[in-house]
This record gives C-alpha cells, sequence and structure tokens, in this order.
C-alpha cells in the first residue's frame, strides 16, 4: 500500500505525538503533589495530536484519486512558503517580546499580525480581529493567573 503526502504528515505528527509522551513522565513533580499535576497538558496536548493524527490518516485512504498528479503538486506555493516563514519569524519576535514587555502587550500585537498573515490575502474584518485578539488575551490571562495560579510574563520594562 501507497502513503499519499497526507497520510505521512499523519504518521510524522502521530510519531512525535508518541515521543513527547514518552518524556512526559519526566517532568518533575513536586513532592505532596497529587496527579492530575503539571503533566496534564501536556498529556492532553499529546492525546489530541495523536488523535487528530489518526482521523488524518484515516480520512487521507483513497482521497488521491491521480497519486502521481498529487505527488507532482507541491504541498505549499510561494505564498505559502512566506507566510510560513513571516509566521516562524513572528514566533521568535514574540518570544523576545514576550521578556521584553510581557504577555499583556505582546499578545495582542502578535495576535494580530498572526491573523493577518494567516489569513492568506483574504479580506479580515479588522473589528473581528480586535474582538477575538482581546478575548483571547484576557480569557489566556484570567485562566493562568487567576485559575491556574501562574504567573505569566510582566517584561523586564513593566
Amino acid at each position: 500500500m501507497k502513503l499519499n503526502r497526507t497520510q505521512v504528515v499523519g504518521i510524522i505528527f502521530l510519531l512525535i505525538a508518541a515521543f513527547f509522551a514518552a518524556m512526559t513522565p519526566s517532568i518533575h513533580v513536586i513532592d505532596g503533589l497529587y496527579e492530575p499535576g503539571p503533566r496534564i497538558f501536556p498529556y492532553l496536548a499529546e492525546g489530541i495530536i495523536a488523535l487528530c493524527s489518526i482521523i488524518m490518516i484515516i480520512q487521507a485512504r483513497g482521497k488521491e484519486k491521480d497519486p502521481k498528479a498529487a505527488e507532482s503538486k507541491p504541498y505549499l506555493d510561494k505564498a505559502g512558503w512566506k507566510r510560513l516563514g513571516i509566521a516562524s519569524a513572528l514566533m521568535i519576535i514574540y518570544a523576545i517580546l514576550l521578556t521584553v514587555v510581557g504577555f499583556l502587550i505582546s499578545t495582542p500585537i502578535m495576535t494580530l499580525a498572526f491573523i493577518f498573515v494567516l489569513s492568506s490575502g483574504e479580506k479580515v474584518n479588522k473589528i473581528a480581529a480586535i474582538i477575538i485578539t482581546a478575548v483571547l488575551t484576557l480569557g489566556i490571562y484570567f485562566l493562568f493567573t487567576e485559575l491556574f495560579s501562574i504567573p505569566l510574563p510582566s517584561g523586564i520594562l513593566f
């Protein structure tokens, strides 16, 4: 049986999820802290990645009518590679901004940037993007600071 590209990507991500699942038990747990503890989120993420990978593999079976035509078609076109490069650069900039100006300033800026970069040139409703950015930023902030009691970076400038 010949695998198509979507199935190969699904298998790769399934292997990545399995690798991280094997590494998760090495996360240090403080004595007296009972499960679920700090390992719950990595396990949840790994489970979701594995489930999505399995669904991807199953759904891709028999989808490509002409395998030769599909193999010659690139996964990303020139614009796609450009967006991928910009998104990667934005992640590096975000990591730097987190340490300099903190979560509450860098996250909305970078979320808006990601929305516009990943829109693939389609028109984005600016008001909806701002609302999504505000809800996402404040939701993550309160989830971590209030519910989990985990401080988020405040930055060295503030």
